[in-house]
């Protein structure tokens, strides 16, 4: 047994003392390791740049503890029973680190605590020292207080909570008869606790009833409130969950629908993962090496199917309507295709690159970089609308997803980097080669019109301004678009993003520029500025570049801005596409 125990040392300093207990028979070298990712967060993180200090002992008696890389550490070759000791600093308030002050107490494993290399397969034990008489809950099992894990990897696969300044708010439901749990912290007014647990045990209900059977016996998700935050990661029988409280159903103030929705879709993706990538892998995450990165052409399907899913499972369970749905799809639609990225990187790149290039965007990325996730979801939807077409709505997405679950249950993983294409073309009974080549390694823009026409809508892009879901295509707006975004700051208009052929490349600005004025007219008025522009009108723009007054002068040619537009042609065809009909 290796015996984990934490004691939070000062609140406002953050600290935590982290003991990692075990017993040597042999005079054998031990090494010990802290990860340096965590899984579902495709990122290296060096969580040991939290470790404050660090000691080792030997049958109660001083040891020395040799350093052999930046996250591991080596003890001398004698039996004996051992304990390592070590200070983490937690002032992380995100789903994948560790976090301590005077009112919570969080932390996702990896970012705390250490594995022994070679014993990773050994029952462990996690004991805490908590303050004030506080309770904190991991979704495993609890025998007096302390939790049990059949193996580090499944301790790594159990977040912690505990609130500090007062009890957990729990909230209880069961969803086909399995108990779930919504754990919060952070601080909220006026919650609408009966919506939001007939809301999520809709929500987990429909992904049930999508793969016929659970792979859990028991769920919990953590949910943090926090300002101006947002984000999930998702475990085998939990999530960790972040949002700001404006998303949460307020009795008081119900004019929050659109955050209220977001929210919905956190917990909807999260809880998703269970089956799709928790229990539906690619081999190379059968084992996670949580010391170096691993990589897999095959996120755009863990991430982008599971976000198609999630706003799917909101309308397909009631909790959003359907005209809800459509817009939340053509929002996506929208981020994709404003940045030509999308022409650039393929989703599968796009994953095999996560390390390098999604998880460390800079100013150029939105002209060289797709997303997984979201036309991942683009992808996901012209996979499910092709396979309806092939089949005459015989099969669909759904049914790719239930093969590959059943294949889990049976011991069958994925174990080739086609799987997903093979399981789609058994399904559709059709050959998929030409789909996958250019859409998921190739970087063709996606067949959304022709593939939306068949579920009754009309998709079309138009000169806009914003996205528009009507019973009619709205009139253009020939605005143009200049092809910048800003950070207002008190010294301008400060450029953050130029995109590739844009008028404002035209115009010779670069990423840092501080734009003072447009057309002799201050910068801070820019959007009403710009509106007066005109196709073939004379631009003048004043910026500060290092500290030096410039001016440019440009003709401003006919780049007008693009948005996707959508009309409902055929209701009955789109309720049946969306009850999975």
């Amino acid at each position: 047994m290796i015996a984990y125990h934490i004691s939070p040392l000062n609140p406002q300093q953050h600290l935590l003392q982290v003991s990692v207990c075990f017993n040597n028979k042999n005079n054998e070298l031990t090494e010990i390791y802290l990860p340096n990712w965590t899984a579902g967060s495709y990122m290296i993180r060096d969580f040991c740049r939290h470790i404050v200090s660090i000691r080792a002992f030997c049958d109660e008696k001083a040891v020395l503890l040799q350093q052999t890389h930046k996250n591991r550490w080596t003890l001398p070759p004698m039996a004996g029973h051992f304990c390592v000791e070590y200070v983490v600093y937690a002032f992380d308030l995100s789903v994948r680190g560790a976090f301590f002050d005077d009112e919570r107490l969080f932390f996702d494993g990896a970012a705390v605590l250490m594995g022994l290399a070679g014993r990773e397969n050994e029952p462990c034990e996690l004991s805490f020292r908590l303050p004030n008489n506080a309770q904190g809950l991991m979704a495993l099992p609890c025998e007096n207080g302390t939790f049990k894990a059949e193996n580090y990897a499944t301790l790594l696969d159990a977040p912690f909570v505990a609130n500090l300044s007062a009890s957990l708010k729990r909230l209880s439901f069961t969803a086909c008869n399995i108990p779930h749990e919504i754990i919060l912290t952070g601080e909220y007014e006026y919650l609408d606790e009966q919506r939001l647990t007939d809301d999520i045990q809709k929500i987990c209900t429909q992904h049930i009833e999508l793969f016929g059977k659970a792979p859990f016996s028991q769920y919990t998700f953590i949910l943090h409130i926090a300002d101006n935050a947002y984000g999930g990661l998702e475990h085998k029988n939990s999530s960790s969950l972040i949002a700001d409280a404006r998303c949460l159903p307020n009795m008081r103030y119900p004019n929050n629908r659109d955050d209220y929705i977001v929210l919905l879709g956190l917990f909807s993706h999260e809880y998703f993962h269970a089956w799709n990538i928790k229990s539906i892998k690619p081999a190379v995450f059968e084992v996670y090496d949580l010391q170096q990165e691993v990589y897999t052409p095959q996120l755009w399907a863990y991430e982008g199917i599971t976000s198609y899913y999630d706003d799917l499972a909101l309308v397909k369970s009631g909790t959003i309507s359907m005209a809800e749905y459509l817009t939340l799809l053509l929002k996506n639609i929208d981020k994709v295709y404003q940045h030509s990225g999308r022409l650039v990187q393929s989703v599968a790149q796009s994953s095999f690159e996560a390390w390098s290039k999604y998880y460390k965007q800079n100013e150029n990325s939105p002209n060289a970089v797709a997303s997984y996730y979201q036309k991942g979801a683009l992808v996901a939807l012209c996979l499910d609308l092709t396979i309806r077409h092939a089949t005459h709505n015989q099969h669909s997405l759904d049914d790719v997803m239930r093969l590959l679950f059943n294949n889990f249950l049976q011991g069958n993983g994925l174990t080739q980097d086609d799987d997903w294409q093979k399981a789609a073309e058994k399904v559709s009974g059709s050959l998929l080669n030409d789909f996958f080549q250019k859409y998921v390694y190739g970087t063709d823009d996606l067949p959304l019109a022709a593939l939306l026409h068949h579920v009754g809508l009309a998709l079309r892009f138009q000169a806009g301004s914003q996205v528009a879901l009507s019973d009619e295509f709205p009139p253009e707006t020939h605005r143009l678009n200049f092809g910048a975004k800003f950070d207002d700051t008190p010294s301008g208009k400060v450029i953050k993003y130029i995109a590739h052929n844009s008028l404002a490349e035209t115009a010779g600005l670069f990423v840092g520029d501080i734009v003072l004025a447009l057309n002799h007219h201050n910068a801070k008025n820019w959007d009403n500025a710009w509106q007066q522009i005109a196709a073939n009108d004379t631009v003048t723009i004043h910026f500060f570049r290092q500290n030096r007054l410039k001016q440019t002068q440009f003709v401003a040619d006919a780049h007008y801005q693009q948005c996707p537009v959508m009309k409902v042609v055929d209701k009955e065809k789109v309720r049946q596409w969306l009850r999975g009909e």
